[in-house]
């Protein structure tokens, strides 16, 4: 999918009762469109280290992991490879991606906007919400994970808050009694780590899948979010386009005039 490009200028040719409305939503439609671009770039990138890593019989699996207290954590470090390290560094940019595409569906709802009646259809939002939901539940909570984690960590109270506290876990984790640990495990295209305890409650293991299928969800989202907005915001953008042309004295030929597309 590709935004075709329209001057942001000549939005504000748009009546000001709309103009606001008709601005956000295309913003926020390229904002959007342009995360899941860079997440389908990560999504080819981390299927490159894969095949590399396989062709020359490299494992990848790559963890890392703060812990503190008594006790064994009870998890051996399969290898600090630079391979490991770039899957690592693919992985979490994935997933920060998806927390931010998450932040900017919020953005297209009534609530988040007030004054959307009658420039989007609102099922048709719900229904990418709901489709990004189930197919990314964890995906603000890794996001958030990741860009507090110096934060977090820097903090006594917060590091132990944030960390998993004795128990099993997937990948045959185990973190022992007495202790607790950050846990960030990297392995064949999902990124699996220790979700912030929010409200009291304790950190847990959550993952995100930054693959083709978790792509093909995120399109398919888009595609409901596009088809969500109301032709009367074209015709809004259309009508500005034709008058910022006309007062710069530049004429195209009626094929172009006929209808610039904006999505």
């Amino acid at each position: 999918m590709e935004t075709p490009t329209v001057p942001m200028i000549i939005l504000d040719e748009i009546a000001e009762d709309k103009r606001e409305v008709c601005q956000s939503l295309l913003s926020i439609s390229r904002a959007i469109e342009g995360h899941i671009n860079t997440f389908s770039h990560t999504v080819d990138l981390v299927a490159h280290i894969r095949q590399y890593a396989e062709a020359v019989e490299i494992p990848l699996r790559h963890t890392a992991r703060d812990h503190e207290g008594k006790g064994s954590f009870g998890y051996e470090m399969t290898q600090r490879s630079k391979h490991g390290s770039w899957l690592a560094s693919a992985l979490r940019d994935g997933s920060a991606t998806l927390g931010h595409i998450d932040y900017l569906i919020q953005c297209l709802t009534p609530k988040a906007m007030p004054g959307l009646e009658g420039f989007i259809e609102t099922k048709k939002i719900q229904d990418a919400i709901d489709l990004f939901e189930k197919s990314f539940p964890n995906a603000r909570f890794t996001r958030n994970s990741i860009a507090h984690k110096s934060e977090d960590q820097a903090d006594p109270k917060k590091a132990k808050r944030n960390a998993l506290k004795e128990g099993e876990y997937d990948y045959g984790m185990k973190v022992g009694e007495g202790s607790s640990a950050y846990v960030e495990v990297y392995s064949g295209d999902t990124i699996s780590i220790s979700r912030r305890g929010y409200e009291g409650g304790d950190a847990s293991l959550v993952s995100v899948s930054i693959g083709k299928e978790s792509l093909s969800k995120l399109n398919q989202a888009f595609g409901l979010i596009i088809s969500s907005i109301s032709p009367l915001v074209e015709k809004n953008i259309e009508a500005a386009y034709k008058t910022w042309l006309s007062d710069r004295g530049i004429v195209l030929p009626p094929d172009q005039m006929k209808k610039p597309k904006v999505w």
